[in-house]
């Protein structure tokens, strides 16, 4: 490596290999909270070439020390600013796999202590390893002994009843995949991507009385319209607007709705290293990777006090 460098482009170009160049202040200049380093930037820090026009080595560490020290100003500690590297292998999903209420319910019940230990019951019932299979192939090569179809049908059963406790209203085949095969957030998301929500116009419940089969395919459907006689476009639309208030209470009725997040993927962020034992610091310098800035240790105290009352609250459903 040279010691000395003509221009200021070279000079910052080789500091940024150095090793006083932190996996933290590349975070921060990525994020947009500080501005890279420049030409100009070296002349606010106060770093100009010697009277020959040369840069030095020498000047690596006055760089690295102006730099902590706008970071002190502006943000905070630089090592509450985690590197990438902590992030390698974290599950989570994002935005727009996430819009579905069910299925954002079903990520929080996944901390639920309550609901996982109900959940590796079922599995030990039916003799499913605690996790879950690794593979559809993984479950037919070890599911032993094969099991009956009255056996089936009562575990069937059983899965639909474990979501009902839970109000989680979710396509059978989603529900039968999370009890079945070994499952992360990914996986989840893969089964649950599809799913729409179904204006519902009658109440699922009342519904089902009118249905001479409880297994009827309705069943793998959240909720439906139903209509006595064709009607047009417009009819079908003012009827929704005249009854929507009914409507919408028959809908959070069904779904045992509740208020889950405004923001509930920086909520789940937190909540997900407050569980995996990080703390307000650390997690202050996770979020800025997912560009959640300036949310204060007082923010994060709240918002996790919040959804251990949302767990709580949708244990009791």
């Amino acid at each position: 490596m040279k010691n000395k460098y003509k221009n200021a482009e070279e000079f910052i170009k080789e500091f940024k290999k150095s090793s006083l160049f932190l996996p933290q202040m590349s975070i921060l200049i990525k994020s947009g909270e500080l501005a890279d380093i420049t030409k100009k930037k070296l002349k606010e820090y106060g770093i100009n070439p010697d009277h020959q026009g040369y840069y030095k080595n020498s000047q690596f560490l006055e760089l690295s020390q102006q730099f902590k020290a706008e970071t002190r100003k502006k943000i905070g500690s630089l090592y509450s600013v985690i590197p990438p590297a902590n992030l390698k292998g974290f599950d989570f999903i994002p935005d727009n796999k996430a819009k579905s209420y069910a299925f954002r319910k079903l990520l929080l019940l996944t901390f639920s202590e309550k609901f996982q230990q109900e959940t590796m019951l079922l599995r030990k019932n039916y003799k499913i390893p605690e996790a879950g299979f690794k593979t559809n192939q993984d479950m037919d090569k070890k599911w032993e002994p094969p099991i009956s179809k009255s056996r089936f049908e009562q575990f069937i059963k059983d899965i639909h009843n474990l979501f009902q406790k839970y109000r989680i209203r979710l396509p059978l085949g989603a529900e039968v995949a999370y009890i079945v095969i070994k499952t992360n957030r990914q996986i989840i998301t893969k089964h649950l991507e599809a799913t729409k929500p179904i204006i519902c116009s009658i109440a699922f419940e009342r519904l089902q009385l009118l249905l001479p089969d409880p297994y009827f395919a309705l069943n793998s459907y959240f909720s439906v319209i139903a209509s006595a006689e064709p009607v047009s476009k417009k009819q079908l639309i003012s009827h929704i607007n005249k009854n929507w208030p009914k409507i919408k209470k028959d809908m959070n009725k069904h779904f045992g709705q509740s208020a889950l997040s405004q923001n509930f993927k920086r909520d789940f962020l937190i909540y997900s290293y407050h569980k995996s034992g990080k703390n307000d610091q650390e997690i202050q310098g996770l979020l800025r990777q997912y560009g959640f800035k300036n949310v204060s240790a007082v923010q994060i105290r709240k918002i996790i006090s919040r959804l251990k009352k949302r767990i709580r609250f949708l244990e009791k459903l």
